[in-house]
């Protein structure tokens, strides 16, 4: 997918007499069809609110609106008896080893107390899925190394 960002625009709206910021955004799909998306962003609104024209439902929509319907930003994670709240930005890896779920950031493993299924149904699109058995961040991947049998190896950051 391919955004072109185009200047943000400041206006002052007569009637609201408030600053706005209206970022445009060209969005290419897949087959090379051209969606447009306007950001009107004003820091004084009482209610947020997103409106989509769409011809139909896409997988890509449906995890845009999974996105904007999720309270939560991070899991629930444990390192012996303590738990901690593990933010999903700061998720590397999720990986199950030896019927566990493992949650990996850049400095510390956890444990987690569901199933790898039951976690990718929440995950933001950030995350895919790798194998069976991991999920990665895809925004933590730094690149692709090929190895001699055709296997690839994710390098993450």
């Amino acid at each position: 997918m391919k955004i072109n960002h185009s200047p943000s625009y400041y206006y002052r709206l007569p009637k609201l007499a408030r600053l706005v910021t209206i970022n445009m955004y060209t969005v290419k799909q897949r087959g090379g069809k051209l969606m447009k998306v306007k950001l009107n962003i004003n820091s004084n609104l009482n209610e947020e609110k997103a409106e989509f024209w769409i011809k139909k439902m896409t997988t890509k929509i449906e995890q845009i609106t999974k996105e904007l319907n999720s309270k939560q930003d991070f899991l629930w994670c444990y390192q012996d008896r303590d738990a901690f709240q593990v933010k999903y930005s700061d998720i590397f890896l999720i990986q199950v080893e030896n019927e566990k779920t493992q949650i990996y950031t850049q400095s510390d493993k956890y444990i987690f107390k569901e199933r790898l299924y039951q976690i990718e149904k929440n995950l933001p699109s950030d995350f895919i899925m790798a194998s069976r058995s991991a999920i990665i961040n895809y925004r933590k991947l730094d690149h692709l190394k090929m190895l001699e049998n055709g296997n690839l190896v994710l390098v993450l950051a």
